[in-house]
């Protein structure tokens, strides 16, 4: 895999345009679909569901480029897959949860303030270990500090794989809830804000 990459944000602009805005929901979905933990594959409408509910919610947004973001890596190679990877957030967790809420949020409301933003990422196969995942959090990470958020969280499972990446990029407040049969593992990153 080529390592030419580029990282930048997605506008409501790119997704707006009727063949570039297709292309990259396309990719952005194959990869999703790639890195999803499921146990069955899913197929038809329970497919879309699953999407729209943990991907496409970011990017139908009204609040597209203001309060919601993407920012992906890009192959500057052009060869495929184009889309390396994304990190897809909300500066506020309180006001995402108002149209978008899930268990995995709501189990951890009253750590939002402390962190309020958060957010999903995840790379294609092929170019995961390459370094993206940190350089596209560390691009959210400038964002929101330039927004003057104060800190951001991940929901992940207790024993998945990633969280020892998440704390390489200091995700050090580490929290482990129960909700029926199913526990969730929220880490919290604090950011320094520089006025």
């Amino acid at each position: 895999m080529n390592t030419a990459v580029e990282i930048t944000f997605i506008s409501d602009t790119d997704l707006g345009s009727p063949i570039a805005g297709k292309k990259i929901l396309n990719q952005l979905e194959e990869i999703f679909f790639l890195t999803a933990n499921m146990k069955v594959p899913l197929v038809g409408q329970e497919k879309k569901i699953f999407f729209d509910r943990w991907l496409s919610c970011y990017l139908d947004s009204a609040k597209f480029g203001t309060d919601s973001f993407c920012v992906i890596a890009k192959n500057k190679v052009g060869t495929e897959p184009g889309i390396l990877g994304y990190c897809v957030g909300h500066i506020s967790t309180l006001d995402f949860r108002k149209e978008n809420d899930n268990v995995s949020l709501s189990l951890f409301q009253d750590l939002h303030g402390k962190f309020p933003a958060h957010l999903h990422i995840n790379c294609h196969p092929s170019a995961q270990g390459l370094g993206l995942g940190t350089k596209l959090i560390d691009a959210a990470i400038v964002h929101l500090e330039a927004l003057g958020i104060a800190g951001v969280h991940i929901v992940t499972a207790p024993d998945a794989r990633n969280r020892s990446f998440y704390r390489r990029l200091h995700f050090s407040y580490e929290e482990v809830r129960t909700s029926g049969s199913k526990s969730f593992a929220f880490m919290g990153r604090l950011i320094k804000i520089v006025r």
